[in-house]
């Protein structure tokens, strides 16, 4: 089961950023089903936390914890650092030409603080913030998963402190979300993500694997009714305590293991079906540069209401397009001229 996870890790993640494109469009080409989509981010962010356990682990055992710490975040600096600078100059020059944007801008936004620095119209996204806090706390999830035989015993302890800090989030003074309740509970399927990852390194036995799998499953129920309850009771209230994002980062494990073993049984119909989900896997950072950039800068500064643009097919489509093949050349640029192999 575990295994199944990491095998086609690319493949579900390449699902992932499939969906939340779609999700960002929000058009009328998708309708209400659309809403789901935030899923996409939990997917992406439980496929990372196998990928960092794995990058731990294996450097770990090469040098040790702490000597392994520079390499494993100048890995992460040159996976994400010069794509990331390349759309900011863009940014920052969209921005300059729209109302104006500063040298303290652009650094606050190249440092990957610009979320929590600056209003909302001068930071690129939160994600960008969020990697900052995600590769900061990684190292500690992996010591906890690592080091303790019974891995059960840290995810329950990390699941329930992250499931109080996400209930501890309120509004601020302007009615709005808190910040940072955005990050933390995408912090639930990082971890649980990672968990994984160490179950891939040291796999349990079958009954072991049985108990975990009907937790997960249990999770997974849990999850769906928290979710139908938010739509349609809690509203404006649950979505304060960002249930629905809780709610799918409690599904999110049993339904990337769900994906694994389709796409695996697939697979062995014909080795080709997966290709198109790598392919996106492998660029899915930069699809969310290129489709972030266009719809949460461009088109809302120039103020087209509810996006009605991408209400006809065609150019819903075309979006979609561009976006790929413009997420594909920097894709390319990342890994020849940065000179890395691309391992998520």
């Amino acid at each position: 089961m575990f295994k199944l996870n990491s095998k086609h890790r690319s493949s579900v993640m390449g699902i992932a950023a499939i969906i939340i494109m779609v999700h960002h469009y929000m058009t009328n080409v998708i309708g209400e089903p659309y809403k789901l989509g935030a899923i996409g981010v939990d997917m992406f962010m439980f496929t990372m936390g196998i990928g960092l356990y794995f990058s731990l682990f294996n450097g770990t055992e090469k040098v040790g914890f702490f000597r392994n710490l520079p390499s494993f975040y100048l890995k992460r600096f040159k996976r994400v650092v010069p794509v990331f600078a390349l759309f900011l100059v863009a940014f920052g020059m969209w921005k300059y030409s729209n109302g104006g944007f500063t040298v303290k801008e652009f650094l606050l936004n190249l440092s990957f603080t610009g979320y929590w620095t600056l209003p909302y119209s001068k930071y690129f996204n939160w994600f960008i913030s969020g990697i900052l806090l995600f590769y900061i706390v990684s190292p500690v999830f992996f010591v906890a998963f690592r080091n303790i035989r019974r891995k059960y015993i840290p995810a329950t302890v990390l699941f329930l402190l992250l499931s109080f800090l996400v209930f501890l989030m309120r509004k601020d003074e302007n009615g709005e979300i808190t910040r940072t309740l955005i990050m933390v509970v995408r912090l639930i399927p990082l971890c649980f993500g990672m968990l994984f990852g160490a179950y891939c390194k040291e796999e349990p036995s079958k009954k072991e694997q049985a108990v975990i799998l009907s937790v997960f499953t249990l999770l997974f129920i849990f999850g769906v009714i928290l979710y139908i309850m938010n739509n349609k009771s809690w509203n404006d209230s649950g979505f304060t305590y960002g249930m629905p994002w809780y709610s799918f980062g409690l599904m999110t494990p049993f339904i990337c293991t769900a994906i694994s073993c389709i796409v695996d049984v697939l697979t062995r119909i014909c080795k080709y079906i997966s290709a198109p989900f790598i392919f996106f896997g492998k660029m899915s950072f930069e699809i969310y540069l290129t489709h972030v950039f266009v719809i949460e800068n461009i088109l809302v500064q120039l103020k087209i209401e509810n996006r009605l643009w991408f209400d006809e097919p065609k150019n819903f489509l075309a979006a979609i397009f561009v976006s790929t093949a413009s997420a594909y050349v920097l894709y390319l640029f990342t890994e020849k001229i940065c000179n890395i192999k691309l391992k998520k």
